[in-house]
């Protein structure tokens, strides 16, 4: 059986690093406190380190000193106006290699993974999405075409937005929110591109999407379609905004009236979850638990 020995460590790399399993590439003994903690505050997370146990670390323990090592490696004295790109697209790629990680037990990603025409299949997965008649559709249930997917498209923007240090601060209605969201859209869709056609971590890669399609008696199926490319970043954009706009308006007054008791802290947390589910999604794919239910100050409107 042949496979591609370089593909699948590169996925596993990027999978070891999204799932906090320690890497060959950094030491072997774990970091320092004051260090780790340090390079979190840098990173603005209020969360503390749990301490190193005698015996087998948790997989918690190793998510959080995964991610402590990769603060550490940040420059202590960000600099103004630009974007952190080695942020970015380690951020980037922890997100694209979880969700590989979550298709890998499909049977189309296993029979792509282990065929003897890997750059062959890759091509004629990218043909596919231009076979006649072209389609919309690409053979995936309602929730996951227009709900699940926008939802990506909104982590995709809170991914950048993280990382361009002229809109990590900004709240809904601030100076500058609506140049961020541009920014912010551009990026999702490129990201939309590279999740559907990437050589390297794509589902035209792993899965090979788009190749298989068949008509029959007038209905066509298929894997790949042009939805993901639409929808993903226009929809991700439209939950994004909802949220800013929840976390800014709606989540001061949940917490002034639903804090009394525990149905009604159940209740004010189940709305903001619903409400922004994007920034929820973000929140955890940087281990930042307390600041997921925080809401976002009002903006001082300029005089």
């Amino acid at each position: 059986m042949k496979c591609m020995p370089f593909v699948v460590a590169a996925l596993g790399l990027a999978a070891g690093t999204a799932s906090g399993q320690p890497l060959d590439l950094v030491p072997s003994s774990r970091p320092h406190a004051p260090s780790a903690l340090a390079a979190w505050s840098h990173a603005g997370a209020e969360f503390t380190l749990p301490p190193s146990p005698r015996g087998p670390a948790s997989p918690l323990t190793l998510g959080f000193e995964a991610r402590a090592w990769e603060l550490s490696f940040q420059s202590a004295t960000p600099r103004e106006r630009d974007i952190d790109w080695l942020g970015l697209l380690t951020q980037q790629v922890r997100v694209d290699a979880t969700m590989h990680w979550l298709r890998l037990p499909q049977p189309k990603v296993h029979a792509s993974l282990y065929h003897s025409r890997y750059f062959r299949s890759y091509g004629e997965a990218l043909k596919g999405y231009y076979s006649q008649p072209l389609r919309w559709g690409d053979g995936d249930d309602f929730w996951t075409n227009n709900v699940g997917h926008p939802v990506m498209g909104a982590l995709y923007a809170y991914t950048f937005t993280d990382y361009d240090r002229r809109c990590s601060n900004l709240a809904y209605g601030g100076r500058g929110y609506w140049r961020c969201m541009r920014r912010a859209a551009i990026y999702a869709g490129l990201a939309s591109v590279n999740w559907e056609w990437s050589p390297l971590m794509s589902e035209s890669a792993f899965g090979n999407v788009g190749r298989f399609y068949t008509c029959e008696n007038g209905r066509c199926r298929g894997e790949g379609g042009w939805t993901d490319f639409v929808v993903t970043p226009l929809g991700g954009m439209a939950i994004r905004v909802t949220g800013d706009m929840a976390r800014t308006s709606l989540w001061p007054v949940l917490d002034r009236h639903l804090s009394s008791n525990s149905a009604a802290k159940a209740v004010k947390y189940t709305l903001k979850a619903l409400s922004a589910p994007g920034h929820f999604l973000n929140c955890a794919y940087k281990a930042d638990f307390r600041n997921a239910w925080r809401a976002t100050p009002r903006p001082r409107r300029p005089a």
